[in-house]
């Protein structure tokens, strides 16, 4: 299946969303095959808004990326997930999990 608008891959194993939008959800699934033995990983990416927020504390702030490294993750080993965001002040970034 193609990559949805705005996914990009980056030296065949790294995805990189550019400027997050919600139709970006979804679950991204790696798959790798050595010798005819495959292994997958899912990654759930949910997007907050595709739009600018505002409230009182956080003006004119936006995600513009989310980026997740190294890809395919391995099992045992670290995998960082950037999220990057712009905005003034600058925006306090939360992060949540659910499994």
């Amino acid at each position: 299946r193609l990559l949805p608008l705005g996914v990009h891959l980056i030296d065949g194993s790294h995805l990189a969303i550019i400027g997050a939008k919600s139709s970006n959800v979804g679950t991204f699934t790696c798959v790798i095959n050595k010798n005819g033995h495959e292994a997958a990983s899912k990654n759930n990416v949910t997007i907050v808004s595709d739009e600018y927020l505002f409230n009182p504390f956080t003006e004119n702030a936006h995600v513009t990326s989310v980026i997740a490294s190294p890809n395919p993750p391995q099992t045992g080993h670290r995998v960082d997930i950037h999220c990057n965001a712009t905005g003034y002040p600058d925006p306090t970034i939360y992060w949540s999990y659910t499994d």
